[in-house]
């Protein structure tokens, strides 16, 4: 979005039941396991400021899961 953050855009309308929640996650290659910055609201764009993510590295991965409405440990 800008120098200084990400933005996450739906391109879909996506139904969330009401027990679950989506949760923004990231993973490099490196890593031990993924982190998550958090949870995202269906159909709501959501920027995250860079300094709130590790820092970015090649063939970093991004995804949402669904996970229980306050989210995964």
């Amino acid at each position: 979005a800008g120098r200084h953050d990400v933005q996450l855009v739906p391109i879909a309308a996506v139904q969330v039941p009401p027990d679950r929640a989506l949760e923004f996650w990231t993973k490099a290659d490196g890593w031990s396991a993924p982190v998550s910055p958090g949870l995202v609201k269906p159909g709501e764009p959501v920027r995250i400021p860079l300094d709130a993510l590790p820092p970015l590295e090649p063939n970093q991965l991004f995804e949402l899961t669904l996970e229980p409405a306050t989210g995964s440990p």
